[in-house]
């Protein structure tokens, strides 16, 4: 009888954390659905590409030089670096001399490239995106797009940035960043690719969830609504906008 209450809780635990997920994004539940189990945000990308892309598909994601990160895609002349450009084709586009993405050049490369997923997101870049241009571009060749979230969503719930939500077909991000909760991570869907996203999580690419994490998340979701959390994330935003991203990623 103990182990049967014991998940009956768990049940009880990440069903409220994916509803208090959608609460925190305001997403709708008819439309959006949530996986929290991912361990962090390479894992929930990882998962998101096994769900919806073949081996050797196609992909797009800003450069690491650029600010990307290394899930995106990244490879060097001599090799590739991250797993995601061994196991699938990746392009990356870049910013320009600025300091912007080129989202022309990005449209360019993807009329040529013809992209499956291109993504939106980054770890070290410190302009707000474009999520309309890009879907303008994902719409191109019936690309999926994804935001990657994992170092401005706790900007992104606050409003501070744009919001990804209307453009994208998912999201994913870590938790442990600017959202200021446990390290663990979330992948966000439209409904229509939820059940073959959870398959990828769990039994395809993860063993048992991280319970604690997920609890711990639980929480955090809901103090992310209070008018606290919107004041520390409009401190830090206020230093990004004087140029210290760099500093900042560091300490978050």
């Amino acid at each position: 009888m103990k182990s049967m209450n014991h998940y009956i809780f768990i049940d009880k635990i990440e069903n409220l954390c994916k509803e208090r997920a959608l609460e925190a994004f305001n997403l709708n539940k008819e439309v959006w659905s949530v996986n929290v189990q991912p361990y962090s945000g390479s894992p929930a990308n990882f998962a998101l590409y096994t769900a919806v892309l073949n081996p050797h598909d196609r992909i797009m994601g800003l450069n690491l030089p650029s600010g990307g990160h290394l899930t995106h895609g990244f490879y060097t002349k001599n090799r590739s670096i991250s797993a995601t450009s061994t196991y699938f084709e990746s392009l990356s586009y870049d910013i320009n001399d600025e300091g912007y993405i080129d989202y022309d050049e990005l449209e360019k490369s993807a009329r040529r490239f013809c992209p499956k997923l291109i993504i939106a997101g980054y770890s070290a870049y410190s302009r707000d995106l474009d999520y309309k241009r890009f879907r303008e571009i994902a719409d191109i060749n019936n690309s999926y797009l994804l935001c990657d979230m994992a170092h401005f969503n706790g900007f992104v719930v606050t409003g501070l940035l744009n919001n990804p939500f209307e453009y994208c077909d998912f999201v994913t991000t870590t938790t442990h960043k600017t959202l200021a909760g446990p390290r663990s991570g979330m992948i966000m869907a439209r409904k229509k690719y939820i059940d073959a996203i959870n398959f990828a999580v769990f039994p395809s690419l993860q063993g048992g969830p991280h319970n604690v994490s997920i609890a711990g998340l639980a929480v955090q979701l809901k103090e992310v609504s209070s008018p606290s959390f919107k004041e520390y994330c409009q401190q830090v935003n206020h230093l990004m906008d004087h140029h210290l991203w760099f500093s900042v990623a560091e300490l978050i």
